[in-house]
């Protein structure tokens, strides 16, 4: 029989968001601390993934290194006549590696000793509410909380197949023997030709002028796994290398909901589903990190405060709706991809569109916004969208 431990609240999942909401408890700590478990099925941690977002002026993490870049390019196909070159050096684009941030998050839990992280736990089944608690199951313990964030994603076979789309990505970062990569600028879309994927686009941070992440990016209805990335990758890889020798240094893939309904929330608020798959991500764009930060903090001053975790809150109806349309465009009429983003990364001053991709677009924004794209077509499917935004 597994013993018994009781704590105030379960992190289901040590993966983003439940380090970053066991790193602010800890910063913003009272007399009388939560008694907080975090359960993560890893037995480590690895560089798995690169997170990239403008800098709004609030830097979450000021103790970790990251890369800044104060220009990026989206382009199509070989015409490098039609490369648009978006400044962004009153928001540069930042980069900052998973490993760090895992060691930083580690070292911040390690000293606080209210908190504790577990590794390689394996959840048996799902959370049992018992007596006024929460039980959750693993093979060596039977953990008790007063509150859970569950911040798992749910298995791929349960997602909805024909709603919304996915950006399904698997990256390479290279190291080349010659200088091949130009280190200031970020290529954010480079949409690519002759793939059997309508909407197909490569990634490229340039760490330096010889060793860059590349990722084969794709939009599209279904979630599609590695295998299902990897000749585009490879031919990305050695387009983008440009001849030169390489080694592969590491991988990282994933797979981000746009528009995807969320799982349906508990309905007991002493329980909470966060995450990418949960609210986290903006759907248009797939950006997280900072959205994810900024719910950390207020769901650890809530959980201080009034001793319950909270959900991602809404983006405002207008987001809501704009997104949403956007989304079906681009399900809909997958060729004119290139082409709309090229013209929002043209037409569109860089700080409104800054804005707007990271969530925080103003009215005047999001009619700049509107303007910068085709009318006609955007009109046509607001019927698509429009029931599923009643309410």
């Amino acid at each position: 029989m597994p013993a018994k431990m009781q704590v105030d609240l379960l992190i289901l999942g040590g993966g983003c968001a439940g380090l970053s909401l066991a790193v602010e408890l800890v910063r913003t700590a009272t007399e009388n601390p939560p008694i907080v478990t975090i359960l993560e099925k890893r037995i480590h941690y690895e560089n798995d993934r690169t997170w990239g977002y403008w800098s709004n002026g609030t830097d979450y993490y000021p103790s970790i290194s990251k890369q800044l870049f104060p220009q990026l390019r989206v382009r199509v196909g070989n015409d490098r006549a039609a490369d648009v070159c978006f400044p962004c050096q009153d928001a540069p684009y930042t980069v900052l590696a998973s490993h760090l941030f895992y060691d930083h998050c580690l070292k911040v839990i390690r000293a606080q000793k209210e908190t504790q992280l577990v590794l390689g736990a394996e959840i048996l089944g799902n959370p049992i509410r018992k007596n006024q608690r929460w039980q959750v199951h693993t093979q060596a313990m039977i953990y008790e909380a007063k509150a859970i964030v569950d911040t798992r994603p749910p298995p791929t076979s349960s997602l909805p197949v024909r709603t919304g789309l996915y950006q399904s990505f698997y990256g390479f970062e290279i190291e080349c023997e010659e200088e091949v990569f130009d280190p200031t600028a970020v290529e954010l879309m480079s949409f690519e030709e002759n793939t059997s994927f309508p909407i197909f686009f490569t990634y490229v941070i340039p760490f330096s002028k010889n060793r860059a992440l590349i990722e084969a990016t794709v939009f599209g209805p279904d979630p599609l796994q590695q295998e299902d990335l990897k000749d585009n990758l490879e031919r990305m890889v050695q387009k983008h290398s440009k001849g030169s020798r390489f080694r592969i240094l590491r991988k990282e893939s994933g797979i981000l909901p746009m528009g995807i309904p969320i799982e349906k929330a508990v309905s007991d608020p002493s329980y909470v589903r966060v995450g990418v798959n949960s609210g986290a991500a903006r759907p248009s764009t797939g950006y997280a990190f900072q959205r994810i930060q900024k719910w950390a903090s207020l769901c650890a001053r809530e959980i201080h405060l009034r001793k319950r975790p909270i959900h991602h809150s809404s983006d405002p109806w207008l987001i809501r709706w704009m997104d949403a349309i956007f989304i079906s465009v681009l399900k809909n009429h997958p060729s004119i991809a290139p082409s709309l983003f090229l013209r929002l990364f043209r037409n569109v001053a860089p700080m409104r569109l800054i804005r707007f991709l990271s969530g925080n677009g103003t009215v005047f924004d999001c009619i700049r916004i509107i303007l910068a794209l085709p009318a006609g077509l955007f009109l046509n499917e607001i019927s698509r969208v429009r029931e599923g935004l009643r309410g």
